[in-house]
Order: structure tokens, then sequence, then C-alpha cells
């Protein structure tokens, strides 16, 4: 698991789900998970339905402390969007959640480093921890 701080490093909305998404975190924590271990799952997570739908299988959750408040996958394909990768997704349906685009008590959870677009993204969000892996 990589941890990238982008602080100094490089200077849709949920629809009702936030009660399923918590729910998902109290399930991994009452496994055993550790906190960040449980994180990654759920990116992981979306990363399986990317792939079961024929995407790259890449998946994404942002939190706020430990409450999720974002979580997608590519939708490439799905969308004929360019631009609809994971992490974008992600940072889309947080900034609608907390009302504001900017992300910086925020740690998005991703399955791949993020591409040069998504780090942009991730940047101009003021996402101060990212960790891939």
């Amino acid at each position: 698991m990589m941890i990238f701080f982008a602080h100094g490093a490089l200077r849709r909305y949920t629809g009702g789900m936030e009660n399923e998404m918590q729910d998902g975190v109290s399930a991994l924590r009452d496994a055993g998970w550790t906190p960040q271990e449980g994180f990654m799952r759920v990116a992981l997570r979306q990363a399986q339905r990317a792939a079961d739908a024929k995407e790259v299988p890449i998946g994404a959750a942002i939190f706020k402390g430990s409450r999720l408040i974002a979580q997608a996958y590519n939708q490439v394909e799905m969308l004929k969007d360019p631009t609809a990768h994971a992490e974008i997704i992600a940072i889309t349906q947080a900034a609608s959640a907390l009302g504001d685009w900017r992300l910086t008590d925020c740690a998005l959870y991703v399955t791949k480093e993020p591409c040069p677009m998504c780090a942009g993204a991730i940047i101009l969000a003021r996402i101060p921890m990212v960790v891939w892996g």
C-alpha cells in the first residue's frame, strides 16, 4: 500500500446511499480489519464492480475521518466518457455530499496509482492524503 501526501508535495451524488455505505464500513470493522484495510477494501469492492462491468478494474473511496462519503469505479466504456475514472467520479460525489469542492479533511483510497488527469483533480480538490495499492 502506498501513501501519497498531496499537501506540500505537489503544492455524482451519493443518491441516498449514505446508510448503505456506512453499514459496509461497520461490517468491515466488525470483521477485525484495521480502519485503513477496511477503507482499501471498499475501493477493492468498487474495482471488482468495474471488472464485472468489463471496465478497467479500478475503484476509489473517499473518507472524511472514518465516514465513507463517496465510492466509485471506472465507467469510461459504460458512459463513453474518457474522464469517467473512478477517482474523478468519487471526487464529484464527495464534493456533492459535502457541499464544497474543497475536500481538505478527506482521504482518497484507490486501487491503482492515479493517472495525471486524476492527480490533477486530486490536487485541485485539495485532498491531503491519497492511498493506493
